[in-house]
């Protein structure tokens, strides 16, 4: 199916640009969605396999890459997720958040992008879950 999307959607009249919304639109929010969920979890092997999914769909003309990076449209996306859960206590993800450090508010340190107490880090799998990796995100 991939291979017949350009010449179909050419002989539809899209141009470049439009065939890139699309692009974009269909496959890039397929790969986004839920990518807070399973990129911790993607080893080293399936982030290759999207990068190079991703560089093929440049060569063919799909992706353009003067748009934003797919490890911009990551970061991207987990700091959404990440800002929600923080601030809205009806999301359903904030229950799992850590209390409220009390030790930080009695020193003037930098700016921290969160006011919650860090967890110990117990294993690698531990690591990869969205709320913790978010919690260590940026801490130095």
């Amino acid at each position: 199916m991939f291979n017949v999307w350009p010449p179909l959607m050419h002989a539809h009249g899209l141009c470049r640009m439009a065939i890139q919304a699309v692009f974009r639109s269909v496959i890039l929010s397929r790969l986004l969605y839920a990518l807070p969920a399973w990129w911790g979890f993607a080893g080293a092997q399936d982030r290759r396999k999207v990068y190079s999914f991703l560089r093929r769909s440049a060569r063919v003309g799909f992706y353009s890459t003067d748009f934003a990076s797919f490890d911009d449209l990551c970061i991207q996306a987990n700091e959404n997720l990440f800002n929600k859960v923080l601030h809205s206590p009806d999301h359903v993800l904030y229950r799992l958040l850590p209390p409220v450090a009390q030790t930080s508010h009695n020193y003037n340190l930098r700016p921290r992008a969160h006011d919650r107490s860090l967890p110990e880090r117990l294993t690698h799998l531990t690591d990869c879950n969205f709320i913790i990796r978010m919690l260590f995100y940026q801490v130095y």
